[in-house]
């Protein structure tokens, strides 16, 4: 799917996976800048928009894998 983030950010394409806190993990195929907590993502398909929501948590890279 692709995935924009902010009003009329340019959608990107990502990865999707629910956690078990049921909220979704974005994992963008290319770094993307300026995924901020408030802002909002909605997700798509194509031309059809599978669901959004408010973002609460960001990172600058992907967190390191639990051991």
């Amino acid at each position: 799917c692709v995935v924009a983030v902010a009003n009329g950010g340019t959608p990107r394409s990502a990865g999707l996976s629910s956690r078990a806190d049921e909220r979704l993990l974005v994992e963008f195929d290319e770094p993307a800048t300026a995924v901020v907590p408030g802002q909002y993502a909605v997700f798509y398909a194509g031309s059809r928009v599978l669901g959004g929501g408010a973002i609460k948590e960001s990172w600058a890279a992907r967190p390191a894998e639990a051991s």
